[in-house]
């Protein structure tokens, strides 16, 4: 699971609880540093800024990231038994081929 955000990230996430503003998801990551110093860090690369860490976002905030990225990586699984069930089926036509020429 994520364990950092920034504030654009927050704010992209549209996550109950919190910000869909760029500049308030910075104004709670600010807080938060403030008041739960240890539940933030400098975000590394361009740009600078800190982040926040997930365990510092309300209860129903935390569910829905968790909840999404469940759903992503169902979907991802998916996806990859897809590919495998196709990749399969062209094996099969392939040594059909073969068996009909031989």
């Amino acid at each position: 699971m994520t364990e950092w955000l920034s504030a654009s990230e927050i704010a992209a996430a549209k996550l109950p609880g919190l910000p869909s503003a760029r500049s308030k998801a910075a104004a709670l990551v600010a807080r938060a540093r403030q008041e739960q110093p240890h539940l933030t860090r400098e975000r590394a690369g361009r740009g600078g800024g800190y982040e926040i860490s997930v365990e510092a976002l309300p209860q129903t905030a935390r569910d829905e990231l968790r909840r999404r990225e469940q759903a992503s990586a169902q979907a991802g699984r998916e996806a990859d038994e897809a590919a495998r069930q196709i990749e399969l089926r062209a094996a099969d036509k392939r040594q059909m081929a073969k068996s009909a020429t031989v």
